[in-house]
């Protein structure tokens, strides 16, 4: 077995010809190759650690009643965030117009605002072109705003849908307070300050914002049962939606880009610098590590509501992710849900892209959600 003397080694090692053969670039053919080294030799010592013997949990039994489960979810997810009433707007602001001129002239763009209370709301994008018969939710990941990648929304233009654009709260195009009460607002970390406060409920902003929007945007729809719904999120934006999706049927195929992983796998190592200090890169922000949902639901139990009610959810991972959430773990989930789910899987996949490095929707995985778009 890798001891930490030997660990350390490799890494500083690695590190060193990182440095001095490129310079740290992430773009760099040799850097690239280190970097495949370091992760192969993780997943050495997480098979070591017998990763692919951990055992699983999952809550739904199969017969329990699936509405009563979803609802239970809604629960946990949808509580308002505090006393003073959630407030929808649909309005036209000059931001909403200046992000018009990015896109084709017959592509027109609502902003619609989702005020939570306490001075917490969310900016919401609508992108709405002629004659479409489909609309395509978009969340993006931490720190990023609702239209940061303008490539992306494009490419889903493309196909024909519209697009209804989030950003997660924090983030630019959001508002929210410095201070809440005793409790400084700088990142989701904060949330836990207020998670035992009984007149607050951090989780809520997170996810009625997708809800309550996704309500206003459909009133423009005058067919809006016949509209395909499809969602696709990003990193921390996919979690959001791993969870979001399984309490609204309305949407008809899920897509989690480097989204999420079991919570009995994030405590494994990502890389080297994780082994040496003992951290945990892929454990994610307070709301991925909340007991509350932890102890009530599990990533399997957002897998299996989708099968049992013949929705499609995909999970894209990238096999040299360098931020998280390798394909290398997101291969023990499958195996384990393809256990679960048995020969009933057929509304559940995976998709790996082997060639990229970046976090991010990439061309690959970006080729394949456009195409079952097209192809639903």
């Amino acid at each position: 077995m890798i001891n930490k003397k030997t660990a350390f080694t490799i890494f500083i090692t690695l590190t060193l010809l990182v440095i001095f053969f490129t310079n740290s670039s992430e773009n760099s053919f040799i850097y690239k190759k280190i970097k495949n080294t370091e992760f192969l030799i993780v997943d050495y010592y997480n098979n070591l650690k017998n990763i692919n013997s951990i055992k699983f949990d999952y809550r739904i039994k199969k017969s329990e009643n699936i509405e009563t489960v979803v609802q239970n979810l809604e629960k946990n997810l949808l509580t308002n965030f505090s006393k003073e009433e959630v407030k929808v707007k649909e309005i036209h602001s000059d931001n909403s117009k200046n992000i018009q001129l990015l896109f084709d002239s017959e592509v027109k763009v609502k902003l619609i605002n989702v005020f939570l209370g306490s001075g917490f709301s969310s900016n919401v994008l609508h992108f709405m072109q002629p004659n479409s018969n489909c609309l395509v939710i978009w969340h993006d990941g931490h720190g990023a705003s609702a239209h940061l990648r303008e490539n992306v929304i494009k490419k889903f233009i493309d196909t024909g849908c519209d697009v209804l654009a989030f950003a997660m709260p924090l983030s630019p195009g959001n508002n929210f307070p410095k201070n809440l009460g005793s409790c400084e607002i700088s990142s989701h970390q904060s949330f836990s300050c207020l998670e035992n406060n009984k007149d607050y409920y951090p989780l809520s902003l997170f996810f009625t914002p997708l809800k309550k929007a996704i309500d206003v945007a459909l009133t423009n729809y005058s067919s809006a049962k016949d509209l395909k719904i499809f969602a696709v999120g990003l990193s921390g934006g996919g979690w959001t939606l791993a969870h979001y999706s399984a309490i609204d049927n309305r949407i008809d195929y899920t897509f989690l880009v480097s989204a999420t992983i079991p919570y009995e796998l994030r405590k494994f190592p990502h890389g080297l610098r994780d082994v040496l200090k003992k951290s945990q890169s892929n454990m994610g922000d307070w709301e991925q590590r909340n007991s509350r949902l932890i102890s009530s639901f599990t990533l399997y139990d957002l897998a299996l509501i989708h099968q049992i009610q013949q929705r499609n959810l995909t999970f894209l991972f990238i096999d040299n992710d360098l931020c998280c959430f390798r394909s290398s773990m997101a291969k023990v989930m499958e195996n384990k849900l393809t256990e679960i789910l048995k020969s009933d899987s057929n509304f559940i996949k995976f998709n790996y892209d082997k060639n990229s490095y970046a976090h991010d929707v990439t061309k690959a995985h970006m080729d394949f959600i456009t195409s079952e778009i097209s192809q639903y």
